[in-house]
């Protein structure tokens, strides 16, 4: 399964940049996700590089398919790993996400780049599994997923921008 979003920020990039380097910022999103046992293992800026390694239990959505019940917990272990490098036109980042237990691959990218407004996010997110059959429906649900918590992230760093804006 494949997911495509841009989201639109009427934000410089350096701020919004500097949000995905933020240890407290990165606790604070995943909290308002729904997270628990948050750990930001690892935040290392160093030049035109960000590396970010973070874990966090996940709360399973309720409308899970029978058929997939076996491979997700009532809480899941997540471990997320990101790649930042700076570009001409701003930040370009390959991203992975992986669930333990549950037998599918989420990989992507993300490139962060001015706008005359702003500027944007363009997201990428591959999901895929080597599980037959069922495997299908595994990716569907965990892209499902994927794509509501891109989107309630972008609503985050957004309402956060808006708040941190002084008038």
């Amino acid at each position: 399964m494949h997911i495509n979003q841009t989201h639109n920020y009427p934000h410089p990039l350096h701020s919004v940049f500097n949000l995905f380097a933020d240890s407290a910022f990165i606790e604070e999103k995943y909290t308002l996700l729904g997270a628990r046992n948050i750990k930001i293992k690892k935040i290392n800026l160093l030049d035109a590089n960000l590396y970010v390694d973070s874990r966090r239990e996940m709360p399973a959505s309720e409308d899970i398919p029978a058929v997939i019940k076996k491979f997700m917990g009532e809480w899941n272990r997540v471990r997320q790993k990101e790649e930042w490098t700076q570009t001409t036109d701003g930040w370009y980042c390959q991203f992975s996400v992986d669930i333990l237990g549950v037998p599918v691959r989420i990989s992507g990218t993300m490139s962060l780049r001015s706008t005359a407004t702003g500027c944007e996010n363009s997201v990428f997110i591959d999901i895929n599994t080597s599980i037959p059959f069922i495997g299908e429906t595994l990716c569907r649900f965990v892209g499902q997923n994927a794509q509501r918590l891109a989107q309630q992230e972008f609503s985050i760093i957004l309402s956060h921008l808006n708040e941190s804006v002084v008038v």
